[in-house]
């Protein structure tokens, strides 16, 4: 369904700590612009992740999801 984890894990006490992760992310296509000046480029990338935790007869004890998102930016000059 979601497929291969990221991550398993056990815990001391038996539990099943399973880890899956998405991530994806836009791209400014004005950056490959060749510009004679200063640049600033922007990117987003958005991800989530969602923890997923098993008792020791592999019933669901807890879950977690996460979603956030994280812009990058850069400076720089252009000849």
């Amino acid at each position: 369904m979601y497929g291969k984890p990221e991550q398993t894990s056990f815990e001391d006490n038996g539990d099943e700590v399973i880890l899956y992760s998405y991530s994806e992310g836009d791209f400014d296509a004005t950056n490959l612009v060749p510009v004679v000046g200063t640049y600033i480029a922007k990117d987003e990338v958005r991800m989530k992740y969602i923890y997923i935790i098993f008792n020791k007869k592999g019933i669901l004890k807890n879950y977690t999801i996460t979603e956030m998102a994280q812009q990058t930016g850069r400076k720089g000059i252009s000849f």
